[in-house]
Parts: structure tokens; sequence; C-alpha cells
């Protein structure tokens, strides 16, 4: 026989089984209601830029020199014994400032010589010219001849040709007094010293180098293949290694056809355009400068 079955028992297993399934709808709900729609858009912000072509540049860099553009062999116009020199390699010179100095004592007794000589021819032509016109006066009377008139005229003349002479060879004379101190043609720096004190020279021997100061320039070497790129150069500018981040202009005004034998490179002087006040010959410099592409465009894109 079968066990019986309570109404108790019935009603509890029923009301257990409707409230697991109310639960489960209750969690199948709130999962639906969380979960978004597949088909809604998402929008995102997007960053627009209209982009535009524009020629490249070419850039190049080269290490360079400070150099002078002008660096003269400086000696006397004449010759002599030297007696003292007033400058130093590294001294830093002036406009007319001394440089050294010959003996002076030939070229004095030279100016003297000159001197007297002048007055000597002074002399001959006051009396040539005082001769000559008496006997102009003389003119009408029975003592005057014209071929006398044309000889005292003729004294007269070649005494004044003696003064001019002499008068041109004391100012040689005084020049080459002055020829015995040598001094500076204008601002610059003394790079050599070939003469001492002693020292016998003859007419136009160094006695020291100087490099002008007032036109300084940077010279490079130029690889052969960047040869076009250096000739095109619309913009130069360097920077001195002694001050990194100054920037200064440049201008290119040398390009030498050949090649050096020992670098093969081609030297390139650029003009300092502006020089600032702590620039010193020797020092190194980067020298930089482009050119735009003619067949070549690009677009600038931001990342």
């Amino acid at each position: 026989m079968r066990p019986a079955i309570g109404r108790k028992t019935l009603f509890g297993v029923a009301g257990g089984i409707a409230v697991a399934a109310i639960a489960a709808g209750t969690v199948a709900w709130s999962a639906g209601a969380t979960r978004a729609p597949i088909d809604e858009p998402v929008l995102r912000p997007a960053r627009v830029m209209e982009i535009a072509f524009h020629p490249q540049s070419q850039t190049l860099s080269l290490a360079g020199t400070v150099v002078p553009r002008i660096e003269a062999s400086l000696g006397f116009r004449v010759a002599g014994k030297v007696v003292s020199r007033d400058v130093d390699v590294g001294a830093v010179l002036t406009a007319g400032q001394l440089i050294a100095r010959l003996d002076p004592a030939d070229y004095k007794l030279a100016v003297e010589n000159a001197r007297a000589a002048l007055n000597t021819a002074d002399a001959d032509y006051a009396r040539a010219k005082a001769d000559y016109d008496r006997y102009t006066n003389l003119r009408g009377s029975t003592a005057f001849t014209p071929q006398t008139l044309e000889q005292r005229q003729s004294t007269s003349s070649m005494a004044l040709g003696r003064v001019e002479q002499a008068r041109s060879q004391l100012t040689t004379a005084e020049n080459n007094l002055a020829y015995t101190e040598l001094r500076a043609d204008g601002p610059g720096i003394v790079t050599a010293v070939q003469a001492e004190v002693g020292q016998v020279l003859t007419q136009g021997q160094t006695v020291v180098r100087v490099a002008r100061t007032d036109e300084l320039e940077i010279l490079v070497g130029v690889p052969e293949h960047r040869l076009k790129a250096v000739r095109d150069a619309a913009d130069a500018s360097y920077e001195l290694w002694s001050d990194p981040g100054q920037r200064f202009a440049a201008h290119l005004r040398e390009l030498s056809p050949s090649a050096d034998p020992v670098t093969r490179t081609y030297p390139a002087r650029f003009s300092v355009v502006e020089k600032p006040d702590f620039i010193g010959l020797g020092m190194t410099a980067t020298l930089a400068f482009s050119r735009r592409s003619r067949w070549r465009a690009g677009v600038t894109i931001p990342p």
C-alpha cells in the first residue's frame, strides 16, 4: 500500500515550485533591462584638418672655421736695420698704430741733402730769372740782341726745371724717412712675426702678418655631391660652438671651382653678415643652409 500524502505536503511542494519560477523570471527580466540594444549607434568625436601641399625644404649642415677675408704680409717700403718692434703675436691693432721702426739716420741725411740741393736750385733760378728780367728791360736799346734774350730765357727755364727736380727729390727723401716706421693700415690682429730687433731687412721683406678683423668669413669644405645644394642655397646661417643656440646670418661669397688636393672638398667662403661681439678668428662654427625643392611637395599630418 502506498503511503498517503497529506494535503499540506502537496501544497508545500506546489508553493516551492511557484516561488522558484517567480525568482527565475525576475533574474531574466533584470538581465534584459541592463543590456543595451545591439542596433544603437555609438557617436565618437573626430578632429578635422584641411591638408595642403607645400614645397619641401632640404637642409644641410657643414662645420667650418672663422677666418679673415684679408690677411696680408706687412713689410717696410725701404731697406734698413730694425731698431724696435712694438707688437707680438695676438696683438690687436688699430688704424695707424706703430708696428716696427727702422734706423732713420741715413734717411735723415738724405732729407738734409735734398733740402740743401733745393735751396741751391732756388738760388740759381733767382739769379737766372733776375738776369732775364734785366735784359728784357733793355729791349729797344743798342745793347739788346734777340739771341742774348733767348739764351737768358733758356737759362732761366733750365734753372726752374732744376728747382722742380730738387723739390721732387726732397719729397722722395721725406717719404723714405716716413717709411722707416711701419704702421697698420686698418684694424686687425697680428697672426705671425717674422722679424726681430737688430735684423737687417730688404725692401718689402715681411715683418708681420696681419689679419683684418673688419671683414670675417666662414670657411667650409663642401663635398662634391653637395655642390649644387650649396650653390642654390636660399638662406644661410651659422652657429658658433662657443655659443650654441644662437644663429646669425651669412652669405655665400666664393665657391672654389677646384677641389682641395688633400681633403678632396671644395672650399667655400661665406661672408659674416651678422657679427656678434664674441666672435674670434679660428673659432669653429656650424653652417646651415636650406633650399626649396621645385619638384617635391609634401604635407604635414598632425599626430
